[in-house]
């Protein structure tokens, strides 16, 4: 039987620009069509020369039929190139484009094509928050969905823990290695918690990669003496990613995912899908849609941007160690509402295969 054709427009991870949180989200999206075994699929990659996959764009899209076209980008690069496809694909050509992260805000200097998005058959968003953000913009609401992350499925074994009183509590900050992510929020915290205890009780592992901005080096400088000064404090960068079934196994030693992130930008954190998969606890600040992925029952959540409400968080999760072990039971179910499976149904419903 032949296959239908696809054109998937993205940007897609490269051997520098490899722990972006766009870039990979998108290459799970592409993974995911992938499986199925279904398309013929022609990728445009922005990661690459921006002008030269805009060229390639259009020609593929004058001189080829595809049945499907699916855009996963950030709204203002995501936009754009739905407005091309919109001027230059055949008519029959069902149209999908998948809204990776907080919709427009932040992006409100840039020339963003809302009218375009409802020339789709479907709009997927990662939030309630992207929706309201979109309707307002006048795209309707019957073509918004929300889908806020996809992720491999993974036969994980579950790992509990029963904590004895006062037990060690390890702890891994898992994503870009720049401010706004709270890094260092991160590191003073723990340091000063374990001061406060009289005791190392904390310990913190840091994994992550940068672009390598003057503020991010001076970021992982700060973090480097750190390092240097306290022996809870390790730093390893990109040597610890995710890479298959053996890293979630890697991140199952730790009991709780410290995730301070004062990000604008921020939505559906692929690092606190990561920790579902693996059974770990997120402490996570109450960014704009935390609540619509964590809860009471399965995170610790704590003001955005209020580093002593953090401190006491951390203070009070030493204290409730059943509550800890609770919790990462409650965690490690949460991955199967945004495994592969659960997104290949999802798009079933919107006639996309």
């Amino acid at each position: 039987m032949k296959k239908k054709k696809l054109l998937f427009v993205a940007s897609l991870p490269s051997k520098t620009l490899n722990f972006d949180g766009e870039r990979n989200k998108s290459k799970d999206v592409l993974d995911s069509i992938v499986s199925k075994n279904i398309y013929d699929i022609k990728i445009i990659d922005y990661t690459k020369n921006k002008y030269f996959q805009t060229i390639k764009l259009i020609l593929l899209l004058i001189f080829n039929y595809f049945d499907r076209i699916f855009i996963s980008k950030c709204l203002a690069g995501g936009s754009l190139a739905l407005r091309i496809v919109n001027i230059f694909s055949r008519k029959k050509t069902k149209k999908y484009f998948y809204i990776i992260g907080n919709g427009y805000r932040g992006l409100e200097k840039k020339k963003l094509y809302f009218s375009d998005c409802n020339k789709c058959e479907l709009v997927i968003v990662e939030s309630s928050d992207v929706v309201s953000q979109m309707i307002e913009k006048g795209v309707k609401k019957e073509i918004l969905q929300i889908f806020p992350c996809v992720k491999p499925n993974y036969n994980i074994v579950f790992k509990p823990k029963k904590y004895k009183k006062n037990q060690p509590i390890k702890c891994i900050f898992f994503s870009r290695i720049t401010p706004a992510k709270g890094l260092y929020d991160a590191v003073n915290s723990i340091i000063e918690v374990n001061k406060i205890l009289g005791i190392n009780r904390f310990s913190l592992d840091i994994a992550g990669g940068s672009t390598r901005t003057p503020e991010e080096v001076e970021l992982e400088n700060y973090v480097l003496n750190c390092e240097q000064k306290y022996d809870f404090i390790k730093f390893f960068g990109k040597d610890f990613m995710i890479e298959g079934i053996d890293s979630y196994y890697r991140l199952q030693q730790y009991d709780l995912h410290v995730f301070p992130s004062r990000f604008v930008f921020e939505c559906a954190p692929g690092s606190i899908m990561d920790m579902f998969i693996a059974g770990v606890p997120s402490l996570s600040s109450t960014f704009k849609s935390a609540e619509s992925l964590l809860s009471n029952s399965n995170s610790y959540l704590f003001e955005q941007g209020n580093y002593d409400d953090l401190v006491k968080k951390l203070l009070h999760i030493g204290s409730d160690l059943d509550e800890l072990s609770l919790k990462r039971e409650n965690t490690f179910k949460e991955q199967f509402k945004y495994n592969r499976d659960a997104f290949l149904e999802f798009l079933e419903k919107y006639s996309f295969f």
